[in-house]
């Protein structure tokens, strides 16, 4: 999936793999679980830094549908500075932490952003 340009945005692509970043330190979720991750290359607009959830407003006058087919949109959304990716079953890492900022590896499903996993090919686990 490739993304559009404009004036503020530069074209992307992903790849089948991708890096990404760890940005909750601590126990990761075992297999099956998700992760929260920051990917330079889908975020290129967002900084880097500890997970976050912001209100935003919505216009609903940006859907010019006319009003006998417009979607019902909420006016209130949730913005987020992270892109969760799933763990797969049986495939653990080698210890039970994660770091802040750990460079890691993504699976990306038919190059699409929501079809991440978290891949245990780059390993950078610790044990306390």
């Amino acid at each position: 999936m490739a993304s559009t340009t404009s004036n503020n945005i530069e074209e992307w692509d992903l790849s089948d793999a991708e890096v990404a970043h760890i940005i909750c330190s601590g126990p990761y979720t075992s297999s099956g679980g998700s992760q929260k991750l920051y990917v330079a290359k889908i975020m290129p607009q967002i900084s880097m830094g500890k997970p976050k959830s912001t209100p935003a407003s919505l216009n609903k006058s940006c859907i010019c549908n006319d009003s006998k087919c417009k979607p019902s949109v909420a006016s209130k959304v949730s913005t987020l500075n992270y892109i969760t990716a799933t763990l797969r079953d049986n495939e653990q890492f080698k210890h039970s932490l994660l770091s802040y900022g750990a460079t890691v590896e993504i699976e990306v499903r038919d190059k699409n952003p929501d079809n991440l996993y978290l891949s245990n090919k780059v390993d950078p686990s610790w044990d306390p």
